[in-house]
């Protein structure tokens, strides 16, 4: 019975082992570099003053095909208290998020001030 638990635990151990220097010698690169271009990877960003340069930066980013006049009205809803994170809704709820199912835009919400209460977007969903 012991050398068939420490079988199992030698086996474990070379999967997680195996597992590991994968992600480390084939992935890492790619899961840093998430979605962006080798240009966005090397270009300035504004705010890229305000931090250090670390050694072990992530940079990830989407491209979209539209012009920021259109994307902005989508962003400026986001959060809990307005149409959610735009993620998978069953893992935000699984947490105890209550994320409201939005998929319009939401004229209300779209200003946000520091410390103003957001207006519910499930109210506005209702209407």
């Amino acid at each position: 019975m012991k050398t068939w638990l420490a079988r199992i635990g030698i086996a474990l151990l070379a999967v997680v082992s195996l597992a590991g220097l994968t992600y480390h010698v084939a992935l890492r690169e790619w899961c840093l570099r998430w979605g962006t271009t080798a240009s966005e990877v090397h270009s300035t960003m504004p705010g890229d003053d305000l931090f250090p340069v670390y050694e072990n930066e992530a940079t990830h980013a989407i491209t979209i095909h539209a012009a920021p006049q259109k994307v902005w009205p989508w962003l400026m809803q986001m959060g809990q208290d307005r149409s959610g994170f735009y993620s998978y809704r069953f893992l935000e709820n699984m947490v105890g998020c209550e994320m409201p199912k939005v998929e319009r835009i939401v004229p209300e919400p779209q200003e946000r001030r520091y410390g103003s209460p957001a207006p519910n977007v499930l109210a506005a969903r209702a209407a």
